[in-house]
């Protein structure tokens, strides 16, 4: 397992959905075809209460280490949002500055979640 880009940047994403959201069909987005992945992400988009992204380059990675550098991004996706957000669901890091409720996801909980709606937004 892997993580992060072997060039260029690490992006993330923070996307708040309505309480309500059903995304009926996605499962886990490494498995879609990109034509599907696609018309996810146009129903997730439509559907967002708010979409916000961070980003860290390349120094930054090199500097602090892709794992640091990703959690990063994942603070800057957060504070960007329109939203405050109530409580934040993240796959398995830990993000320890947070003043929000944080829950770390094991893959069991992912997919009961469906976490996996929002990771295709960063395929």
């Amino acid at each position: 397992m892997g993580r992060g880009p072997l060039v260029g940047p690490v992006v993330t994403a923070c996307v708040i959905l309505p309480k309500d959201f059903s995304c009926p069909g996605l499962t886990d987005s490494k498995k879609l075809s990109e034509k599907k992945r696609n018309e996810f992400y146009d129903y997730i988009m439509e559907h967002a209460l708010s979409v916000s992204v961070g980003m860290k380059d390349e120094k930054v990675i090199d500097e602090v280490n892709i794992y640091e550098a990703t959690k990063l991004a994942m603070y800057e996706a957060i504070e960007k949002s329109k939203i405050t957000p109530d409580h934040v669901l993240i796959d398995a890091m830990k993000l320890e500055n947070l003043t929000i409720l944080v829950r770390r996801l094991s893959k069991g909980m992912r997919n009961r979640l469906r976490l996996q709606q929002l990771l295709s937004l960063q395929k």
